[in-house]
């Protein structure tokens, strides 16, 4: 059972998940690895931010909405503490790539 909805997407008790009909399949994302990293030129940026923004299905704005409010649900289930600035910068990061993701869909590429 949901534990909070965002249209598309959905917090549950083990992380957050895409929610059907308004995703083509469930895409789990578990709680403990909501703060994994990667480096993306000099900058670390969250991955479960930026890796549902290249799915041309994903509405980048429910997930970023769910994925904020997971963070503070499941503060208890992941090691570490978030960076605001590195959060910012994975949403900045995410919305280009899903504007750019989308682009391409629209335009056959």
């Amino acid at each position: 059972m949901p534990i909070l909805e965002f249209d598309q997407w959905a917090g549950s008790d083990a992380g957050m998940q895409s929610v059907i009909p308004y995703a083509p399949y469930v895409y789990k994302i578990p709680a403990a690895e909501f703060l994994l990293t990667f480096l993306v030129g000099n900058r670390h940026l969250y991955i479960w931010v930026v890796r549902p923004a290249n799915k041309s299905w994903v509405d980048i704005e429910s997930f970023l909405a769910c994925f904020s409010r997971a963070l503070d649900v499941h503060d208890d289930r992941y090691e570490g503490r978030r960076d605001q600035e590195m959060l910012l910068d994975s949403f900045e990061r995410a919305r280009t790539i899903a504007n750019e993701t989308l682009d391409a869909a629209s335009s056959g590429f």
